[in-house]
């Protein structure tokens, strides 16, 4: 079974979940990382920059916000506050956070895993811009107008 065969996206939440308690879980293996402060400095800033962004994010959905991929019969669609600069800033967010940690910790192993996460939604978020196309009918001039995840970049 493909992930994206059942209704909402169930089977990407499960994976999504998944992924997330292997980060939270992954011990922290491989050398000790040179000038450790400046690591866990830079990781601090990029998590509080990425719990920022998922903040300003979910607020901007309102109730239009869901885990799944797929959108809720009720929802809108948002292209102001950070969905101006990005189209999937939840998950820019998520990366963010992930990144933060991984630098916090020094852990190449979730160093690793963020690499995972990252190029599991960049799938998930194809998956759920198949169902915006088919929602909202100027979500294809918003695509090509906005980046993915990463403001003017991808």
């Amino acid at each position: 079974m493909t992930l994206h065969r059942l209704g909402r996206g169930e089977a990407w939440v499960a994976a999504q979940l998944i992924l997330f308690v292997l980060f939270g879980l992954a011990p922290h293996v491989g050398p000790a990382w040179p000038m450790p402060i400046a690591f866990q400095s830079v990781g601090t800033v990029f998590t509080l920059a990425g719990l920022a962004v998922l903040g300003h994010s979910a607020l901007k959905l309102g109730s239009s916000l869901t885990p799944f991929p797929k959108p809720l019969p009720t929802a809108k669609l948002v292209t102001t506050g950070v969905y101006r600069l990005v189209r999937h800033p939840i998950y820019s967010g998520i990366l963010l956070v992930a990144v933060g940690i991984a630098l916090f910790t020094m852990s190449p192993l979730r160093m690793l895993l963020v690499l995972m996460m990252a190029l599991f939604f960049d799938r998930k978020a194809n998956r759920e811009e198949a169902w915006l196309i088919e929602r909202y009918s100027g979500y294809r001039e918003y695509r090509a107008l906005t980046k993915k995840f990463i403001p003017w970049v991808y």
